[in-house]
């Protein structure tokens, strides 16, 4: 090891660089935790791990980079030949995977000032969008015809949660469907105005037996 390494190495504050870290570490979490509040739930449940272990890897690469510019184009270079294998459905997502790198980044170069701001007004975007996209359109007196078509036995579950959600239900049809394999149901339902039809077609959707799931407004004269 030559001089300028020593010289180099002197100048490494232990402790900072495991503060960096840490503060990386719960930084990425925080994106998690933020990322839970956006409207599209579609997500992989290991991107939080992602989320955390990028800012912490990229406060790592920023504390190795320092000043240097040469060592900064071999980052990049050596960066590049990463790829993703699972293939990130929600773009909501990919903005989450940016902030933590810039987060990363930040922590990295000690600007915690400007990574605590950033976490702030990033939770604040993602709210406000989130009530945004919640925010209904439901009109007074408006009915919704909501049609499910389900396996044998599901529509029990689904009648549950058609009930939870709307209070009083009416059934308009029900018939048979696949050769009597699968049944179809018809229900007219009164909407609250906070209701949000993307919402309920979510919530339906996480359920198994529930094949297709389509809602018509009847809008009053």
């Amino acid at each position: 090891m030559d001089l300028f390494q020593w010289e180099e190495l002197s100048q490494i504050q232990l402790g900072d660089v495991v503060l960096r870290f840490i503060l990386a570490a719960v930084g990425g979490r925080c994106i998690t935790l933020i990322a839970s509040m956006k409207s599209d739930r579609n997500t992989d449940p290991t991107i939080g791990t992602t989320f955390v272990l990028m800012c912490v890897l990229i406060a790592m690469a920023t504390q190795i980079i320092g000043s240097n510019v040469a060592r900064a184009f071999s980052l990049v270079g050596a960066l590049s030949i990463v790829r993703f294998r699972t293939a990130i459905t929600s773009s909501q997502d990919v903005a989450f995977v940016l902030a933590s790198v810039v987060l990363g980044m930040a922590i990295g170069a000690g600007q915690y000032i400007i990574a605590v701001l950033g976490l702030v007004a990033l939770a604040c975007v993602t709210w406000y969008m989130r009530f945004e996209h919640q925010r209904s359109d439901v009109k007074p007196g408006t009915k919704w015809r909501i049609q499910i078509r389900s396996t044998l036995g599901g529509e029990v579950s689904s009648l549950a949660v058609l009930e939870k959600l709307f209070g009083q239900i009416e059934l308009i049809s029900a018939q048979t469907a696949r050769k009597g394999s699968a049944v179809e149901y018809e229900y007219r339902v009164s909407p609250h105005r906070e209701k949000n039809a993307a919402a309920v077609l979510a919530l339906l959707g996480e359920n198994a037996q529930i094949e297709s799931v389509s809602i018509r407004c009847e809008t009053p004269d």
